[in-house]
């Protein structure tokens, strides 16, 4: 790591913040960091004096075309499916693409550097979509910058990093360099580590700049064979960032957050309120819908909680209708191992949301088979979700099969539920937990029908 040349390229100094005493570096002094919970959500109403708003797909292509036009040369992305991995189901960064034979030195990469905008899956975080209003999506495009540096074949390291991620922002996107924050931080996955300073901008983290320099070998640290430049910008955050939108789903999805809105017959909050909200709850850790409203009752919002709710599920909605789709587009097939379970586990939550929001039982399949419908003609011709149109027949039709056994389940489920109360009149936690393993009835199902008792 190399941030001495922040200080004397950039002019920035180092800090640290009076709140989680992290330290980062920053161009104007700051008592804190602009990361959550230290700080919220301050681009959604600054007033920026370069920043213009950019579509997803037009931050995609100015990412690319500033890194193709400095020597990287571009890398088609690959499957949602990690199949060249045997120890990942799905891709969940971009360079899982390169692990672990590039990584390693052992294969050479189709290019040296190279930049990849890599559609990727992650569903730890999954019961956040929506919840968070954009932060955590379970699918989400990495903007990926790479460099392969081995012994004879010096790329670029620190000083390289630095100065593509400050002129990307800076020269394409149109952020103030001092608008601009590194935060000291650390970074593991896929058998790799390194220093992985976080690139923040006002409230939001925008990019990871991992320096992999290390292998986790039988949990320690070995010097890698590489030094590995693993860059990570959010796609769907810069386009947030750019827009100043209430939510990310906003930003992301336009038009068609407002068929769904009409299809699933749902009110979101006015938006002068959804954007305060939004803003008001950026710095505060919730981790369920019940802490949630709780909060927004708080913070003065208590006659829109309804809304919010009802927008939480619109926002799982989009966002598991592309997941899911993804993967189906790049082989899944729905089952209960694997990379089926994840699709199965994607299109469940994504039926439950559906039905939350008022959707009849029989009404469910055709009321998803025209959200899939809507996601496809919305992405249509598009450079990473274009080839959705071509599996669209297969898509809706494993979407209706998995309608017909959620249902089908629901309702064995329900029955069994029914004779443990009337046994026990109660149900214990290990119940629930056996109802949810043995017939796949989430807990908030078992709950509605013991609160009908």
């Amino acid at each position: 790591m190399n941030f001495e040349y922040l200080e004397r390229e950039y002019g920035y100094k180092r800090y640290k913040c009076r709140v989680c005493g992290e330290h980062f570096w920053s161009r104007v002094p700051r008592e804190t960091c602009p990361d959550r919970p230290c700080s919220r959500y301050e681009f959604l109403f600054k007033k920026y004096s370069r920043l213009q708003p950019l579509r997803l797909v037009e931050v995609r292509r100015r990412f690319i075309d500033y890194l193709v036009k400095r020597g990287h040369g571009l890398v088609d992305p690959y499957p949602v499916v990690a199949k060249w991995r045997n120890d990942l189901y799905l891709t969940i960064a971009s360079i899982v693409v390169f692990q672990p034979h590039v990584t390693e030195g052992l294969v050479d990469p189709p290019h040296n550097p190279l930049v990849i905008v890599q559609p990727s899956i992650r569903l730890a975080d999954i019961d956040n979509v929506g919840l968070t209003f954009g932060r955590h999506l379970s699918s989400f495009e990495m903007g990926g910058m790479h460099a392969f540096n081995k012994p004879g074949k010096f790329v670029y390291w620190s000083e390289g990093i630095f100065e593509n991620t400050l002129g990307f922002l800076t020269e394409s996107i149109g952020v103030d360099l001092d608008d601009i924050v590194f935060k000291e931080g650390w970074w593991e996955g896929g058998g790799n580590a390194g220093p992985a300073p976080e690139v923040l901008v006002d409230g939001i983290e925008v990019a990871t700049l991992v320096h992999m320099s290390y292998k986790v070998v039988n949990g320690r640290y070995e010097p890698n064979p590489l030094l590995v430049v693993d860059v990570g910008f959010g796609i769907e955050r810069l386009a947030w960032l750019t827009q100043q939108a209430p939510t990310g789903f906003h930003a992301v999805y336009g038009e068609l957050l407002d068929k769904y809105r009409d299809i699933l017959g749902v009110e979101e909050p006015p938006v002068d309120i959804l954007k305060q909200a939004v803003y008001s709850l950026s710095n505060t850790e919730y981790s369920s819908l019940e802490e949630f409203t709780q909060l927004l009752e708080k913070h003065g919002f208590r006659e829109y909680v309804r809304d919010f709710v009802n927008a939480i599920h619109l926002y799982s909605a989009l966002d598991h209708v592309r997941t899911f789709s993804l993967m189906l587009a790049d082989g899944v097939v729905p089952s209960n191992t694997g990379e089926g379970y994840l699709a199965r586990l994607v299109v469940r939550r994504l039926l439950r949301s559906i039905l939350k929001l008022g959707v009849e039982y029989s009404r469910l399949r055709d009321v998803l088979a025209e959200l899939i419908e809507e996601q496809v003609k919305y992405w249509r011709g598009d450079y990473i979700y274009g080839k959705l149109e071509r599996y669209l027949n297969y898509i809706v039709n494993v979407a209706e099969i998995e309608v017909e056994k959620f249902v089908s389940n629901l309702v064995r489920g329900v029955e069994v539920v029914e004779r443990l109360v009337n046994k026990k009149r109660g149900l214990s936690l290990e119940d629930i937990i056996e109802i949810y393993d043995s017939h796949g009835i989430p807990p908030d199902i078992v709950a509605e029908r013991l609160s009908q008792h």
